[in-house]
């Protein structure tokens, strides 16, 4: 096997994080449009209703993550694993690849847990090596201990992943006719070098205006790729980083949207747009560094994948239509739970899903207001019962609640049948393990 000589040890070759000149202002149009794209389908729900179905929609995230690494379950599987399915109310299929579900829902864990800590942190650097780690370890925490080692082609290894740690070897991506690339920095203080660069120059507040922090979302993605920090994990990592990212920057807070699923249907532009990326010699002496156009090209292929990606939840997500929807899911499939107040129960669940949230007096008064308050009560709490609204207190006022029935009925085109049971698994199987700071990154990370 040969190997191609170059080294790239100066941390200052991650700079600049945008392209240069007219590669970056061909670039602005197509991240604006990402941008208010994004924007004008959450402005298209109530707050606390976007957020509703964006919780249930990082179930879909974690499947399209597993898709990208080639493993394979199903939205129930995940579901039922998180404590999120009540064994009486659905048929949930078992996976012959649990170790797939227990990527799904590690996933779902982790990306729960680090949008929490930025909605605590609203101004903390995402970027910041810290912040990564963080994301790395707390999704390798959701994992089981013999699944925390690294893979080969055959699959577990008997050497750790070393949870938010970075890795201390170095990598080398494989190349046709045998050629490997080194990948990143090949010693550990030279990453360490590097990943405190990265987060100095990827500081979302670094950037001007909604387009460039856009497209830094995308150049970030790939340099820290190109780093590849861990020992494993690196892709999963990355992709939860750069939704943070995002998110940090006011797109996508609400996740209607997935980039994962946009790079797994894609998954060879995906791939061959981190090949482009990648720096190229720069010298005789094999010194590598990021160039403009190349860098200009993936920024277009991820901005593209963004904008597919929102076009396609808009038209996929169907909510100009789901108010007649709803009724038709309170009058085919309440009637055993509530009988003859089925319609006012799909008049409840419009009002919430329409509001947000609505106060217990404004459904009593209002909404059920030809009914007896007694009567309303009656009917609010077996939608509580059923999962169909949420309440913090028998006092709080309600809020949209989401169980499997009822994502498929509201939104029959997202949740499918083949995304809620049907499998669909990689040809290879997976094999059983072997046993064996300076500036802050504004997040309080615990531990």
């Amino acid at each position: 096997m040969n190997e191609v000589k170059t080294h790239w040890n100066d941390p200052y070759q991650l700079a600049p994080a945008l392209p240069l000149g007219e590669d970056l202002e061909d670039l602005r149009d197509l991240a604006n449009d990402v941008i208010t794209g994004s924007k004008d389908l959450e402005a298209k729900l109530a707050p606390e209703t976007a957020e509703a179905v964006g919780d249930k929609l990082r179930i879909i995230n974690s499947l399209f993550s597993n898709q990208i690494e080639g493993y394979y379950t199903t939205y129930l599987e995940i579901e039922k694993r998180l404590g999120q399915v009540e064994k009486d109310r659905v048929v949930v299929p078992i996976s012959a690849d649990k170790y797939a579900t227990e990527l799904g829902s590690a996933h779902v864990k982790a990306e729960a847990e680090v949008v929490h800590l930025l909605a605590e942190h609203p101004h903390g650097n995402v970027s910041h090596p810290d912040f990564v780690r963080h994301i790395h370890r707390k999704f390798y925490s959701e994992l089981p201990p013999e699944h925390q080692f690294t893979h080969s082609a055959g699959g577990f290894t008997e050497y750790p992943v070393m949870p938010g740690e970075f890795r201390d070897g170095p990598v080398h991506l494989s190349m046709a006719g045998g050629d490997s690339l080194p990948v990143g920095p090949e010693t550990t203080p030279d990453l360490v070098a590097n990943m405190n660069a990265f987060g100095q120059i990827f500081d979302p507040d670094v950037f001007r205006g909604g387009e460039a922090k856009m497209i830094a979302a995308a150049t970030g993605h790939a340099k820290l790729a190109w780093l590849h920090p861990f020992r494993d994990g690196n892709g999963r990592t990355i992709r939860l980083y750069t939704g943070l990212f995002m998110a940090r920057c006011g797109v996508n807070c609400s996740n209607l949207w997935s980039l994962s699923r946009g790079l797994a249907e894609s998954k060879g532009r995906y791939f061959t747009g981190l090949r482009i990326s990648n720096p190229s010699p720069a010298d005789k002496q094999g010194r590598l560094t990021f160039q403009s156009e190349n860098t200009a090209a993936w920024c277009n292929i991820f901005l593209t994948l963004c904008k597919e990606q929102i076009a396609f939840m808009d038209k996929q997500l169907m909510l100009h239509t789901v108010n007649g929807r709803i009724d038709r899911f309170a009058e085919t499939e309440l009637g055993t739970l509530l009988g003859k107040h089925k319609t006012d129960a799909g008049r409840t669940l419009r009002a919430v899903f329409a509001s947000g949230h609505l106060e217990r007096q404004e459904v009593y008064s209002g909404v059920l207001g030809g009914h007896g308050e007694r009567t309303a009560q009656g009917i609010i709490a077996e939608l509580l019962k059923g999962g169909y609204l949420k309440s913090s207190s028998p006092r709080a006022a309600l809020t949209l609640g989401l169980p499997p029935d009822a994502l498929q009925a509201y939104f029959p085109r997202v949740y499918s049948e083949s995304i809620m049971q049907a499998q669909e698994k990689a040809s290879a199987a997976t094999v059983a393990p072997k046993k064996p700071r300076g500036a802050g990154s504004g997040f309080d990370l615990g531990g």
